[in-house]
């Protein structure tokens, strides 16, 4: 087994917390961040969240030119009523402070159109921007943590 499938191996239980989050969250919005500083560390957890839940998770992902998180989704999920939309990319688009401004800004929006988990992959940097740019959506969020010790831990937030 090589390094990086035991990484993944030891984040089981952020897979397991992230699936207890979709279940409990069905029919309703909620925000997650999934917290991971290594690109190839974030992939192998997705995949195992694909082969691990039964029914689908939506996929997005940014282009660097995206202009609205809300916008994408929205665009993204016409006709569609997923059990969760994972969102891969926000670490490549151009102009992040005026997403997590905007999202900030619209945040209400969000909960009233979206009825399902919203699973947002980020890294240390824009965890730092979202804190700063954009505190009320933070403050709604989960975050889940994939530590350093490659273990993870959660914290809940008020939606």
């Amino acid at each position: 087994m090589n390094n990086l499938e035991n990484f993944a191996n030891n984040n089981h239980d952020a897979i397991r917390s992230i699936l207890r989050a979709i279940n409990f969250s069905q029919g309703q919005f909620s925000l997650i961040f999934l917290h991971c500083n290594c690109v190839r560390l974030h992939q192998e957890i997705a995949v195992k969240l694909r082969s691990s839940y039964c029914t689908r998770i939506e996929e997005i992902n940014l282009s660097p030119s995206a202009i609205s998180l809300y916008d994408n989704i929205s665009a993204t999920m016409v006709n569609i009523q997923p059990h969760a939309v994972m969102v891969f990319g926000l670490d490549t688009v151009n102009h992040l402070d005026s997403i997590l401004q905007v999202s900030n800004q619209i945040r209400e929006e969000f909960s009233k159109k979206f009825a399902f988990p919203l699973l947002i992959w980020i890294d240390d940097q824009i965890l730092k921007r979202i804190i700063r740019i954009a505190p009320d959506l933070e403050s709604w969020s989960t975050i889940i943590d994939f530590d350093e010790n490659h273990r993870m831990q959660a914290q809940s937030l008020s939606f």
